[in-house]
């Protein structure tokens, strides 16, 4: 009998002594992993949120300097319909970003769109931040505004602004059931540890 307790206790302490090895090795090799990947997921993050930014931004740019842009909210109608048409390509070409564009006039009523829109009260066009979060039907979305200006021949003048043309990407779809963005943007790549 005490052979089979002096043996029980032998394998008791084994197993004691290779879980807490193991334990030690485990906290050894990923204790500072966990931060290290909380860390670089913020990272990746970060540079996709600016990386959308920059996207609605450049679309906005794009389209408060283009002619037809103009020309549509002079109430010129045939550049109107072409513009409606440019929107609609603008955003089909980043459709799986969640992109909305919206063309206001100086009475902040839109006059072309494309996407999902939200809508902007008054007091979002008026506010000192053009980029900015708000919450609707399409869900929580970042809006960039960008004011389109009349063409100056007289350089010593400000230009007069004729219209805001709003980029949005929406970053929480309503009633969206799965991701809309893709879980491949936040999966880290592979480390041997």
């Amino acid at each position: 009998l005490r052979s089979f307790s002096r043996i029980g206790g032998i394998i008791l302490g084994g197993i004691l002594i290779v879980q807490g090895g193991g334990w030690l090795l485990e906290r050894k090799s990923f204790a500072g992993s966990n931060t290290e990947l909380i860390h670089e997921y913020r990272s990746e993050l970060g540079k996709h949120f600016q990386s959308q930014i920059h996207l609605v931004q450049a679309i906005a740019s794009e389209l408060s300097l283009d002619s037809l842009t103009h020309q549509g909210l002079a109430g010129d109608e045939g550049a109107l319909k072409l513009l409606f048409e440019r929107c609609r390509i603008s955003v089909d070409a980043h459709l799986s970003q969640n992109i909305s564009i919206t063309v206001y006039d100086t009475e902040h009523t839109a006059v072309a769109w494309a996407g999902r829109p939200s809508r902007l009260t008054t007091a979002n066009f008026f506010q000192d931040e053009k980029i900015f979060l708000v919450g609707g039907a399409p869900g929580l979305t970042l809006v960039n505004l960008e004011p389109v200006f009349a063409s100056s021949a007289n350089r010593d003048s400000p230009p007069k602004p004729v219209g805001t043309v709003a980029t949005e990407w929406t970053l929480v779809p309503t009633g969206v059931t799965r991701p809309v963005l893709s879980p491949d943007i936040y999966q880290l790549a592979e480390r041997n540890i």
